[in-house]
């Protein structure tokens, strides 16, 4: 699974924010979106237009704790 985080703050994008001009990434150390192919998290960067300078894929892996997801 591939996730998406800020390179200066280390925080996981989990969101796009449209209201504005230009389309701002919503962070959080909790939560982020996971991709399970590369090929969809690819388009969903031109689609959110995240910048690359900024931003870094980062592949992660999905464990379970106490039976609940985190």
């Amino acid at each position: 699974m591939y996730a998406i985080r800020n390179k200066n703050n280390k925080k996981w994008v989990y969101g796009t924010d449209y209201r504005y001009g230009k389309p701002r990434q919503r962070i959080s150390y909790e939560n982020a979106l996971l991709f399970e192919y590369k090929e969809f998290m690819e388009m969903e960067l031109r689609t959110r237009r995240i910048n690359p300078k900024y931003y870094e894929v980062i592949e992660v892996e999905l464990m379970e704790k106490n039976n609940e997801i985190w």
